[in-house]
């Protein structure tokens, strides 16, 4: 447990007080209810205690003011808090991936990817492969995985080359496995948020004017066509401007690997290997073959997928012990600050964009009248910046859905193809949302992370991977989609 200091005091204070006394300042926010008005200092504060103290207790905290202020019962925010699918799937994909770490499978992953004789003394030629890697993965399995997969294993990569917490380098891959696997997140068209919000915007032009009808080959060549421009462009601009030191990378000799090889594995290791790869294998075919017999049943077991096999697991005694113990893992460095700052982003974000609050009544008053009078260009320009400052304060789903109809109006009035600007909007919306732990769930994730990573750090290179992504979106993907739409 860390030492209580004057300094984390006085910011415990200083939340706690914006939590409570928001509400009370004389400002006057158009469409703004004083229940808006309460839930708006709670999310301010909470974002403050978030960098500057514990995240476990101010997550806690400030749910709890959630129901002091009379937005649900106590019972309710339970609910939402411990009953939420995402947060539940999170838990056990950790789980099991820290138990490829307690477990010590992890040294032998991480062997594996530094005696691959391509990325021996590449350091950027080993995190291109292992980004497109985590970028695939998120893309046709889900962006939660591929997290939890690769933050030991490079844990285990930058220990043996030599590295510590001081190193830029280690901290920009961190920041880079997530920033990858939200590239993939609103790649599959045909699954998860990607799919609510294109198929919510298809809904509201029925009976209209506009027409709009997805096309998932070309949905899908876009977004992986810019992913893969953006993969490549961030770890040239990190070599080039960034510039952190890989010579412990680059001299790490490589002969002690092969002349000292780890010790076969186990059977309980072995059997636990496998089971992991099971697992994602599980969760990824129903989106690789959604028609084939089975499936439609099996994608409706994917969120407990993981917990399935991590029974499973606990059930099978190899040598007098089975072969992983729910109760060490959970107990032993688990990332429970990364699990309560993702359950509280969630309540927050939906609290946020409530019809109660007047909030999103708000920003569609603010910005309707600004954006429906841009020329096409224009328009998806500042639509594109404005989507992706909200998406990362607020609900990226909630946020995508509040601005449709603001769209469909623009496409209206104009007689202009939605498809290039909803199309740029859901991959914007979801695949930039990191920079703050309010973001999304994968960026309190990455704020929970505190291994290789400060707070300092993740708003300094998460702000500058994003910002590249968004100058991609902008001079590359506005043409790429106005051509193959």
């Amino acid at each position: 447990m860390k030492p209580i200091t004057k300094k984390t005091v006085i910011h415990s204070i200083i939340g706690v007080l914006i939590m409570i006394f928001f509400r009370f300042l004389p400002l006057s926010l158009p469409q703004v209810t004083s229940m808006g008005m309460a839930i708006l200092g709670i999310f301010i504060g909470t974002v403050y205690l978030w960098i500057t103290v514990d995240p476990i207790w101010s997550s806690l905290f400030s749910v709890c003011m959630l129901v002091f202020s009379n937005y649900f019962s106590m019972s309710d925010m339970l609910v939402n808090l411990l009953g939420n699918s995402v947060i539940m799937l999170m838990i056990f994909i950790m789980l099991m991936s820290n138990a490829l770490s307690k477990y010590g499978i992890t040294p032998y992953l991480a062997r594996f990817s530094l005696t691959v004789k391509l990325v021996r003394g590449r350091p950027y030629i080993f995190a291109f492969i292992m980004g497109l890697i985590i970028y695939l993965i998120a893309a046709f399995v889900g962006p939660m995985a591929p997290i939890f997969l690769f933050w030991p294993v490079l844990s285990e990569v930058c220990k043996d080359v030599g590295y510590t917490k001081k190193d830029k380098f280690p901290k920009l891959l961190i920041i880079y496995v997530v920033v990858c696997s939200l590239l993939g997140f609103p790649v599959a068209s045909y699954m998860g948020n990607a799919l609510v919000l294109l198929s919510n915007f298809q809904s509201l032009t029925e009976g209209t004017e506009v027409a709009f009808a997805v096309n998932n080959a070309q949905y899908i060549a876009v977004a992986l066509i810019l992913g893969l421009v953006m993969m490549v462009l961030m770890l040239a601009v990190a070599k080039f401007i960034l510039r952190p030191d890989v010579e412990p990378f680059k001299k790490l000799d490589f002969k002690k690997f092969d002349d000292d090889p780890l010790p076969p594995m186990t059977a309980s290791q072995k059997l636990l290997s496998v089971s992991f790869v099971i697992m994602l294998l599980l969760m990824l075919v129903p989106s690789i073959v959604p028609n084939a017999p089975g499936m439609a049943y099996l994608s409706t077991l994917t969120n407990g997928i993981p917990l399935l096999v991590a029974t499973i697991l606990c059930a099978i005694p190899i040598k007098g012990k089975t072969i992983i113990s729910i109760q060490e893992i959970l107990c032993e460095n688990f990332g429970w600050g990364s699990v309560f700052m993702a359950a509280s982003a969630i309540i927050l974000g939906n609290a946020l964009t409530s019809d109660s609050t007047g909030i999103s009544a708000m920003l569609s008053q603010v910005f309707f009248p600004i954006l429906t009078n841009l020329g096409y260009i224009p328009f998806i320009v500042i639509f594109l910046i404005l989507m992706f400052l909200l998406t990362n304060v607020m609900n990226s789903l909630v946020v995508g859905l509040i601005f449709e109809p603001i769209v469909l109006t623009y496409c209206t009035l104009t007689g202009a193809d939605p498809m290039p600007i909803i199309m740029l909007m859901v991959m914007v919306c979801l695949g930039t949302a990191i920079i703050t732990p309010a973001a999304s769930p994968f960026a309190a994730i990455l704020h929970g992370n505190k291994e290789w990573t400060e707070t300092g750090d993740i708003y300094k290179y998460a702000t500058f991977f994003v910002v590249i992504q968004m100058i991609v979106y902008i001079a590359l993907g506005i043409p790429l989609a106005m051509i193959i739409t």
